[in-house]
């Protein structure tokens, strides 16, 4: 870090006040704001920075350890698996909670089905497989159209359906266990029933996510992409119905 001239950059800022701003937030001393982050992820001259080196990473197969936190990143569709999986190790340490632009830097993927439906589907495909999870962005009121946006999340957490003895290996995974079956006997004392199906009405899960999200993450676009995948059974909605 102290070799690099990124990591020097760093070390300015950090000696130059930004360490008390964050320990005055810390401390309460300070009202929490985003802006001493933004200064510890390099300012303007970062994003600049990280856009040109996301560009002339595109074709490397072994991204590295970054000197220091990243501000902008992209992940091009026809990257290797290897060479994304490199930055996937890359990115868990140097960006966190934030989103990867799926497409180059100056030409985001947009979610289109008209005219390349499969590579819309394979590039979903392997996001999800390096661990991303995925919205739709839509840019202005342009609805008929939309971009792919990753997300790397510090919170990740896999459901091992074939394994349910492992899962329940640890203590708290138990006792939300029984949270959840003290929720079924009331249920059954008013008479109600839960029953969990896939896929049974796909159009109407889609219908309570936007009445459940004022602003949701999914959009005309990905609707129309979930339709082909739902005809290719690729995509899957877990239904719990409460019936009274």
């Amino acid at each position: 870090l102290y070799s690099c001239g990124r990591g020097q950059d760093f070390i300015r800022r950090w000696s130059g006040g930004l360490r008390s701003e964050i320990w005055d937030m810390l401390e309460g001393c300070a009202p929490m704001h985003p802006l001493p982050f933004q200064k510890m992820r390099g300012g303007g001259s970062g994003y600049v920075a990280d856009m040109l080196a996301s560009i002339s990473s595109f074709g490397a197969q072994d991204a590295g350890r970054a000197e220091t936190t990243e501000a902008m990143t992209s992940l091009a569709p026809e990257a290797p698996f290897g060479s994304a999986l490199s930055k996937m190790k890359r990115w868990c340490e140097s960006l966190v909670d934030e989103q990867i632009s799926i497409g180059h830097p100056m030409s985001p993927f947009e979610l289109k089905v008209s005219d390349r439906v499969d590579g819309v589907l394979a590039t979903i495909h392997s996001t999800l497989s390096l661990g991303l999870g995925y919205v739709s962005s839509t840019p202005g009121e342009l609805f008929e159209s939309a971009r792919l946006m990753a997300l790397l999340d510090r919170v990740r957490a896999t459901l091992p359906l074939h394994a349910q003895q492992d899962f329940l290996r640890e203590r708290k995974r138990r006792d939300r266990l029984k949270d959840v079956c003290r929720v079924l006997r009331a249920a059954k004392r008013k008479g109600h029933r839960l029953s969990l199906s896939v896929n049974t009405d796909f159009k109407r899960a889609l219908q309570a996510l936007r009445e459940h999200h004022e602003d949701t993450w999914v959009g005309p676009a990905l609707e129309s992409v979930w339709d082909v995948m739902l005809q290719r059974k690729r995509v899957f909605a877990f239904e719990l119905w409460l019936h009274e």
